[in-house]
């Protein structure tokens, strides 16, 4: 039987040196559900200033803005046109995009956020390190004209666009006449949440965040681990997650409860950046597993990460 279970590495060949010389923002953004004023995109909550969303599972769709198109080489340049682009209509934030939205969105794990209970979700990332090989080209807002594309090493971005949405897409978190929502002077000490309606500050809104100039490079070498959807119901389990630098030996195992090996997805050479692997679910023999508790284990080395899966067909 021809696995179809494959890995897929996604473009960041930055040299570790390179990558680490640069300065890196640190941003932990939070969404409190409870605080949406407009019920047609309140994720579901009513509204009310005080019941939160039923949903358990929430995703982050977002883009910076860190180029001016006309004069791609001037970081001036580019401060002053990501500014401008805070409009309700026609933005081009979205130059880097990490999500799943547009035509076919998905359950898959790119852009999910941390459910932390009562209606309050969270999402915590290194700005240079996400944006810079994202998941998806945008196609939900078609009018804006812009295609995704990697955000370079040693850019800065201004202006950070974020829409949220349940796993189907058709639910959705915006500001009150549901538009997007910004982050706005990212370059600055003290960057602003915007509504994109009226282009001004929304201080007692659902999103509000932590920015700080990174000084938290931690030596772990697999981070922004995610594995989705989790528990699992359907047929494929998605894994994503960052390794810091490039691999020699890397494998992604899969474990019973009892630590009896059950499927190897992948094993060889891997390049440092974002990564996506998947499992339908089988074993190394073709086998399709029973529901339980599942381990997911990255090793390198002596470097190895964990994550757990719950299997409920």
């Amino acid at each position: 039987m021809k696995l179809s279970l494959k890995i897929l590495v996604l473009a960041l060949l930055i040299p570790p040196a390179t990558l680490w010389a640069q300065q890196t923002h640190h941003i932990k953004i939070q969404l409190d559900t409870r605080k949406f004023t407009n019920i047609n995109c309140s994720l579901n909550a009513p509204a009310d200033g005080v019941t939160p969303s039923p949903l358990t599972d929430v995703y982050m769709h977002s883009g910076v803005c860190w180029k001016d198109p006309n004069n791609i080489s001037s970081e001036s340049a580019a401060s002053v046109f990501c500014a401008a682009q805070i409009t309700p209509l026609h933005s081009a934030v979205w130059q880097s995009v990490v999500g799943n939205w547009g035509t076919n969105p998905q359950d898959d794990g790119v852009g999910k956020m941390i459910n932390e209970g009562n209606g309050i979700f969270t999402k915590e990332f290194i700005v240079e390190e996400y944006y810079s090989s994202p998941d998806v080209s945008t196609d939900f807002d078609d009018t804006s004209g812009v295609t995704s594309m990697p955000m370079p090493s040693g850019r800065t971005a201004y202006t950070m666009g974020l829409v949220f949405r349940d796993p189907t897409g058709q639910i959705s978190g915006r500001d009150p006449d549901c538009k997007d929502i910004f982050i706005y002077q990212l370059d600055t000490e003290h960057p602003k949440v915007i509504k994109g309606s009226d282009i001004s500050e929304w201080l007692d809104g659902p999103v509000s965040f932590v920015y700080n100039v990174s000084g938290i490079e931690t030596n772990e070498l697999f981070y922004e681990r995610n594995v989705s959807p989790n528990p699992l119901s359907g047929d494929m389990a998605h894994i994503n997650f960052f390794v810091r630098n490039y691999q020699k030996d890397f494998e992604i195992n899969v474990y019973d409860a009892l630590g009896h090996l059950v499927k190897t997805i992948y094993k060889g050479e891997l390049q440092a950046g974002k990564q996506i692997a998947h499992w339908n679910l089988s074993d190394n023999h073709g086998q399709t597993v029973s529901n339980g508790m599942y381990y997911f284990t990255l090793r390198s080395g002596n470097n190895m990460a964990t994550d757990k899966i719950i299997v409920t067909r």
